[in-house]
């Protein structure tokens, strides 16, 4: 198993092995340039890290708990046993539950932890980040029908199957990046 890598504490010790503060290094999210606390400030889904593996909680629409996604410091990403992956996000920029019924103008979804906070940071608008590309019709199926007063927009990854997942939605899509599409 490789060594935990922890920030340093201010004095120069270390913070004890069972302590996981906001500067612990994911080696995740160091490649993508993405503190830890911010990433938490960011969700209203639990963040946490375990050893090295860092695990990001999955609600469903009415802020049910419904599993957990894990994330391994070389990218591996797979979700825990028992978690429900359709229609299941991370929410970035708003609330589960009653919000999700407030919320006006537009709401991303998108496959991917890491592209979610960044479209989120990059536009201030709320972005619902769901498990990998097969499940972006579900999970905009979804929020459609939980979410009426908004306007959907699918982020797709800029590869064949970010774009046949993004299309298949039926709903307005965009290659972060590039012009936006319609259904």
């Amino acid at each position: 198993m490789a060594e935990q890598r922890k920030a340093p504490v201010p004095n120069g010790e270390r913070a004890p092995i069972n302590s996981v503060p906001n500067e612990y290094i994911s080696l995740y999210l160091l490649r993508k340039a993405i503190p830890l606390a911010s990433l938490r400030a960011a969700t209203s889904a639990r963040i946490q890290m375990r050893g090295e593996v860092l695990f990001r909680e999955l609600l469903d629409a009415a802020g049910d708990h419904r599993g957990w996604e894990r994330i391994w410091p070389d990218g591996t990403k797979k979700t825990a046993y028992g978690s429900t992956v359709r229609a299941t996000f991370t929410p970035f920029g708003f609330r589960t539950g009653p919000d999700v019924l407030r919320l006006r103008g537009t709401l991303i979804v998108c496959a991917g932890l890491a592209d979610g906070f960044r479209i989120n940071e990059a536009t201030g608008w709320p972005v619902a980040c769901g498990v990998g590309e097969p499940g972006l019709k579900a999970l905009a199926d979804c929020l459609f029908t939980c979410a009426p007063h908004v306007e959907l927009l699918v982020a797709a990854d800029a590869d064949e199957a970010g774009i046949r997942a993004a299309k298949a939605t039926g709903r307005r899509w965009i290659v972060p990046g590039e012009v936006s599409h319609a259904a």
